[in-house]
């Protein structure tokens, strides 16, 4: 665990005088900003959630740390008081402008005017996020596909959290389920009451922890492939697998019902009954077969 430096964070503690709650409705009353429902925008206020988020990121000495949707910098306080050079990324300007304020004299931040989804960036040792709610699956697909990390703390909405982890058979699960497991493993870290933000937003949230396979299962090119694959699958999620894969694909359903046993899969079962690792199998099958 990251060990917040107690005497740095006091001095701004001080300088402060206020806590986390009253800081933020002080900032915007301040600056004449709404929060933006259109970005989603709901401000952690609980100094305790902040906190424990950064020290389960453990920002080392050195190491690149990406901060996405800053938001008014409850995180970035806390990033602030470690060693780690931190990349501050927010989209909406006038907030842009307070970040740049508040972290005027900090060497180790850098606010940046951006989109996430529009970024280019590769690597970073570590991410963490307060993730906006309406784009989510954009955000995490974005990080799982194109980003390189050791890993990720998310702040995610409870209901979307359940899904990345959701077991096959249950309502939950779906192809972000599936794409999930192919990039990483997730665990379930902490639970976020919706009372932690300002505005309260309509349902309370989970922290999760991100951590991308060592060795990739899928090649770069094959990884859009097989989203596409699974698009296809889960849009009749309830119906048989060998109806749909035949109907979808435009293959022959003898073959497909062939191709499924020697994978494994019972023609019969539903698509929303299959493991990942049988629906990755299948797909690498029918790749083989020339059908993808």
């Amino acid at each position: 665990m990251f060990p917040l430096n107690i005497s740095k964070w006091e001095q701004r503690r001080l300088r402060d005088a206020m806590n986390l709650k009253e800081l933020t409705i002080s900032i915007l009353r301040k600056y004449n900003l709404r929060p933006s429902k259109r970005l989603s925008q709901s401000f952690l206020i609980d100094e305790r959630l902040a906190r424990r988020i950064v020290e389960i990121t453990a920002p080392g000495k050195g190491e690149c740390i990406l901060e996405i949707g800053a938001g008014l910098g409850a995180l970035t306080r806390f990033l602030e008081i470690s060693e780690a050079f931190v990349v501050a990324l927010e989209i909406d300007r006038k907030l842009v402008r307070i970040l740049k304020d508040i972290f005027l004299n900090s060497p180790n931040i850098d606010v940046v005017n951006a989109d996430f989804l529009k970024s280019s960036w590769r690597f970073f040792h570590k991410i963490v996020s307060n993730v906006p709610y309406h784009l989510s699956s954009y955000i995490i697909l974005k990080i799982l596909r194109e980003l390189r990390f050791n890993y990720a703390v998310l702040t995610l909405q409870r209901e979307f959290a359940q899904r990345l982890n959701a077991s096959p058979g249950t309502k939950s699960y779906g192809r972000i389920s599936v794409m999930t497991w192919v990039f990483a493993s997730i665990k379930v870290l902490d639970f976020v009451p919706r009372k932690a933000f300002y505005p309260e937003p309509k349902v309370d949230s989970l922290i999760v922890l991100l951590k991308p396979r060592q060795t990739p299962l899928l090649s770069e090119h094959e990884v859009k492939k097989f989203e596409i694959f699974l698009g296809k699958l889960f849009s009749q999620r309830r119906k048989v697998i060998s109806k749909v894969i035949s109907r979808t694909m435009e293959i022959d359903r003898s073959i497909v019902e062939s191709i499924l046993t020697e994978n494994a899969i019972s023609p019969q079962e539903r698509v929303y009954k299959i493991p990942p690792q049988r629906f990755l199998n299948l797909f690498k099958a029918l790749m083989r077969r020339g059908f993808i």
